[in-house]
């Protein structure tokens, strides 16, 4: 019986130094340092979205031949809004037209999600006598409308118009104010 036991003991020697040793390659595999080494560049980007070179194309002349008497009575601006846009029609011909561009300087795509537009006079059966328009171009002469993507680096050349229809029978002066809003979101 004791070389049975002998026996026994040695076996159990054994299967404990395989154990032993089986944990010490385990830790040894799991407690490996991961090293990773490299550069990343991560550059800044920008929004600037903005409105720039306005010029007053007026006057110019009706379909009268005469020199045109509308004029842009008010208007403000700085680079990201145009307000208290005003003109005064004094005769059907009439027309008033402000240029400027929309200009995407920033590093991020501006998609054009809304536009809107709205006009006012001194007299609203007034209004019906005006044609109101606003058309931006792009570069490859495509108007711009809602979903329209504007590049980063690219811009749209807009024009705004009042045109005192020439089929309307004279009236008093009509001054007339106008709203555009456009949002352009990230695209």
């Amino acid at each position: 019986m004791s070389n049975m036991n002998n026996n026994l003991k040695n076996i159990i020697l054994i299967v404990l130094g395989i154990s032993l040793l089986g944990i010490t390659v385990a830790y040894a595999s799991l407690s490996t340092r991961l090293n990773i080494s490299g550069n990343a560049n991560v550059q800044q980007t920008t929004w600037d979205v903005i409105f720039e070179d306005f010029s007053d194309a007026s006057p110019a002349n009706t379909t009268l031949e005469e020199t045109n008497t509308g004029v842009i009575k008010n208007v403000s601006t700085n680079s990201t809004k145009i307000t208290n846009f005003e003109a005064d029609l004094k005769k059907p011909g009439d027309v008033v037209v402000y240029n400027f561009d929309i200009r995407n300087r920033g590093t991020i795509d501006a998609r054009l999600q809304s536009f809107t537009n709205a006009l006012t006079c001194t007299n609203q059966s007034a209004c019906s006598n005006i044609t109101y328009t606003v058309v931006c171009k792009d570069s490859s002469n495509n108007t711009i409308n809602n979903n329209y993507v504007l590049a980063k680096n690219t811009e749209v050349n807009c024009s705004l118009s009042l045109l005192y229809n020439t089929n309307a029978s004279i009236e008093d002066d009509i001054t007339a104010s106008v709203s555009a809003d456009w949002i352009f979101i990230q695209n």
